[in-house]
């Protein structure tokens, strides 16, 4: 096994603390990619509410009118003595 010469130890310390930790730009550009995820998430769900709202009220304002007829249904089953 051979002795590490000390310009070789501090050599591989330098290249270790070099690559020990992120770069301010790697994590600003990590952050942006996540904003930009995040920004698209974000409309994606939006979109798919008010889809599912107009949906609701569609549905709302046919089970409306379905009951007043149903209603009216009633009122004559009444009037025949039913």
């Amino acid at each position: 096994m051979r002795i590490k010469s000390l310009e070789e130890d501090a050599a591989m310390r330098k290249l270790y603390k070099r690559s020990a930790g992120f770069t301010l730009v790697e994590m600003l550009l990590v952050m942006a990619i996540i904003a930009i995820l995040a920004t698209v998430t974000f409309l994606s769900v939006n979109t798919y509410i008010s889809k599912a709202n107009t949906v609701k009220s569609a549905v709302s304002a046919n089970n409306s009118s379905f009951s007043s007829k149903n209603a009216n249904i009633n009122d004559s089953f009444v009037d025949l003595g039913y």
